[in-house]
């Protein structure tokens, strides 16, 4: 694995989840597997997928005579 990636990944993870810029949030959202289990978990709020609002499917009217 590439040197300056790992520094740039410790970097963003050593940080508190209040320092980090979108920029970065994005960053570790997109490798999140290159995370350990303790950066994973302190970053759990970030990382978790937003909660997808339900849709409602159009009704079909029924057609009048």
């Amino acid at each position: 694995m590439n040197e300056d990636f790992l520094e740039v990944l410790n970097r963003i993870a050593s940080k508190e989840i209040a320092e980090l810029i979108p920029e970065e949030i994005e960053f570790l959202k997109a490798r999140r597997s290159y995370l350990t289990p303790e950066q994973l978990e302190k970053f759990q709020d970030i990382l978790a997928a937003p909660k997808e609002e339900p849709t409602v499917k159009p009704t079909r009217r029924k057609k009048s005579k």
